[in-house]
């Protein structure tokens, strides 16, 4: 989005404040390919998503099956709502959150910044693995406590929304 503010004269009017915006559409998605069959990252025309064994997160000796996500237009809620879908099929295996991060969200800094913001495109750089381990909205017993306590709790609807989020 870009945005221009100035002043133009007005018969009648005389000089007169004004904010002109236009939209610009979110520069194209990019992705790294993976170095090893142990990263996150485009590979044949799809993302690739391997899954370990616990704790062993980029060991390519330990990965366990690999998950295919088509290329999305944009690096958006509805992509993350998929790769949080993926993550909670396979609950019982470890995914490469650093090479994710690396392949898949560095490339597209600027494109996600354009779509979320400056703010929440720093949290997603930063702490999205928190959101996409607990995409789910939290229960209501846990809602009502954070209620009480003044708190707001992670989830997909706060992430991307509130400033402030409990996690």
């Amino acid at each position: 989005m870009s945005i221009s503010q100035g002043t133009m004269y007005l018969e009648g009017f005389g000089n007169v404040p004004f904010t002109h915006t236009t939209l610009v559409a979110p520069p194209a998605v990019k992705f790294n390919a993976p170095k090893h069959r142990g990263e996150c990252g485009v590979k044949n025309g799809k993302i690739q998503i391997p899954f370990f064994h616990m704790g062993c997160c980029g060991d390519e000796s330990m990965v366990v099956q690999i998950q295919t996500v088509n290329i999305p237009t944009q690096i958006n809620k509805e992509f993350f709502a998929k790769i949080a879908m993926l993550l909670k099929l396979i609950p019982f295996l470890d995914w490469d959150w650093s090479s994710f991060r690396r392949n898949i969200l560095a490339p597209n800094k600027e494109h996600i910044t354009e779509i979320f913001g400056e703010f929440f495109a720093k949290r997603i750089m930063e702490d999205l693995y928190v959101v996409l381990n607990n995409w789910d909205k939290p229960t209501e017993e846990d809602e009502l406590q954070a209620q009480e306590a003044g708190v707001v709790l992670v989830s997909h609807r706060t992430f991307f929304t509130e400033k402030k989020v409990e996690y």
